[in-house]
């Protein structure tokens, strides 16, 4: 490649290439990605009246509280799907128990009373749906769901009702970004991996033992990897399987809140890896093929394979994949980040 005139190149319309005219070459394409993304924003716009409501899939499907109805609506995207059953431990597994209906656009729903569930769906309840089509049939675990657990026995991974008496008191309101991060110093790290002990460690152990060391070597940053869950340990977190669940393996969501309400009071800004690039092939844990379709839930056809890491990948330019993918970072992962960024890998 042929060295760049090191001069400023007064033409230059974007910033960036001010500042490293290494990148003038590829200003077209720089340039030509702000159209996409303004276009698609203007899309956004015009079809649900901005980016914020846009924003919201999470809050109409999986399974939500209705608190004006007194009761649970469950809903699915699955297009392709011939049929859906809401099972668990509140019907006994029963796969014929509970059948959704289809609506519009493909999303199934039914609605389950407290009259009916109150003593039986609660907080810790576990439950799947049971997805029927052209292929067959197999329990899969909701594409929204908010918390994922696995059986210590079976290593069996189930959805979890996780609903607490209280909501998680946060102390940190003190704590602003413009005040303790002039230039970010990133301290990256995995909650598992990070004690000096032979196991998985937690949250919990993380907030007591890690953070102040962290502070002590000056770090303003802490960026958190493997926070999505995700079935393979050995995957560092890439091996995405539940894109609104919080890695229950290192603890409860509640126990992320206090880490992250520790590091802020330490005047340390906390960045989540949100990753949308990678999801499981796993069927039993993951979204792939969901309906019967062939494709991942958030694509609307064939997804890639990276042969090292045998995820397939999510086509991020799909209008349904951006429609899935948004709410796990504008507001998936609010309750999380009282005041903390998000890095999307």
């Amino acid at each position: 490649m042929k060295t760049p005139d090191l001069t400023v190149a007064p033409t230059a319309s974007l910033p960036i290439v001010q500042q490293d005219p290494w990148l003038e070459p590829y200003e077209p394409v720089l340039l030509a990605r702000q159209e996409r993304l303004r276009q698609r924003l203007q899309e956004i716009e015009q079809s649900h009246g901005s980016l914020s409501k846009f924003a919201t899939a999470h809050q109409q499907l999986g399974l939500n509280y209705d608190s004006r109805r007194r009761g649970y609506w469950f809903r699915e995207w699955a297009p392709a799907a011939e049929g859906l059953f809401l099972v668990g431990d509140f019907n006994g597994w029963d796969r014929a128990a509970t059948p959704l209906k289809k609506g519009e656009n493909g999303v199934w729903e039914v609605f389950l009373s407290d009259k009916d569930y109150k003593e039986r769906l609660t907080h810790h309840s576990r439950y799947k749906v049971h997805v029927v089509t052209q292929k067959g049939a197999k329990d899969r675990l909701p594409a929204t769901l908010r918390r994922a657990v696995q059986d210590p026995e079976t290593k069996d991974y189930t959805g979890q009702v996780w609903r607490p008496e209280a909501p998680f008191i946060w102390t940190d309101q003190k704590f602003r970004i413009n005040n303790y991060v002039r230039e970010p110093f990133i301290y990256e790290c995995h909650v598992g991996m990070a004690t000096e002990e032979g196991k998985v460690g937690s949250y919990l152990e993380f907030a007591e033992k890690v953070l102040p060391r962290v502070q002590a070597l000056g770090y303003n940053c802490l960026q958190l990897m493997a926070v999505m869950e995700h079935p393979y340990y050995g995957s560092f977190g890439y091996h995405v399987a539940n894109f609104f669940a919080v890695s229950s393996r290192f603890g409860t969501p509640e126990e992320l809140k206090h880490l992250i309400n520790e590091a802020h009071n330490r005047g340390i800004a906390v960045l989540l890896d949100v990753v949308h690039s990678h999801a499981v092939k796993n069927e039993a844990e993951g979204l792939a093929d969901f309906d019967g379709s062939g494709g991942n839930i958030s694509t609307l056809g064939p997804v890639a394979t990276i042969p090292a890491g045998t995820p397939s990948s999510s086509t991020t330019g799909s209008r349904r994949c951006s429609s899935f993918c948004c709410p796990t970072c504008a507001t998936g992962w609010k309750s999380f980040t009282s005041m903390a960024f998000a890095s999307m890998g």
